[in-house]
């Protein structure tokens, strides 16, 4: 992929190999996804950009600030879509 191309992600989560991958939250699937990038630990620097999927490498617990964090964060530089390792959901914070 490069930057005058992608993927819809619509397209993408439709394939029959990623028949496994579930949506918990998709504001907008109507999006391409133009780049794809591996995070190993959600401490780490975010490299991904505006239209970009991020595989995150996260099995902790799902409560963990650091995951709402790094949601945020990707949000904000405009993550197209964030694929979170494992089954299950991500909860809210404890207030």
């Amino acid at each position: 992929m490069n930057a005058t191309s992608g993927i819809w992600l619509a397209a993408m989560i439709s394939h029959p190999q990623w028949s496994r991958v579930r949506g918990l939250a998709a504001a907008d699937q109507d999006v391409q996804i133009t780049a794809a990038h591996l995070m190993r630990d959600v401490g780490s620097t975010l490299a991904a950009g505006p239209g970009s999927l991020l595989a995150v490498m996260y099995s902790a617990d799902r409560d963990d600030w650091r995951l709402d964090s790094l949601l945020n964060r990707a949000h904000a530089i405009g993550v197209a879509a964030v694929m979170i390792e494992g089954d299950a959901p991500v909860r809210r914070l404890r207030s």
